[in-house]
């Protein structure tokens, strides 16, 4: 929960802006931080899900993922399914726990 508000301002002001509005250059396609010592990562990703399907990959390098019990935990979501509501769903969530 304590990562959610920095991975809602990468996905808004990184991913989704352009480098001239001050988001992420052509060459940045991934971002990283620590929180309390769990490393969260988001990638940019041209697949997600389906074949042309742009979209954000965001993990968890320090949690073993639960159905392979192997590291890293990720989610895989789909651009359009950002912006057609689950950005607002997760800013709700944040504005609820911060």
């Amino acid at each position: 929960m304590i990562a959610l508000p920095w991975i809602i301002d990468r996905i808004e002001n990184g991913f989704f802006k352009k480098p001239s509005e001050g988001g992420f250059s052509n060459f940045e396609r991934s971002t990283t931080v620590e929180f309390d010592g769990q490393t969260i990562g988001i990638n940019a990703m041209v697949h997600c899900c389906a074949e042309n399907v742009p979209g954000l990959n965001i993990w968890n390098g320090n949690r073993k993922d639960h159905i392979g019990g192997i590291t890293p935990q990720q989610w895989d979501i789909p651009l359009y399914i950002l912006k057609d509501g689950l950005l607002d769903e997760l800013k709700a969530i944040a504005d609820k726990y911060a």
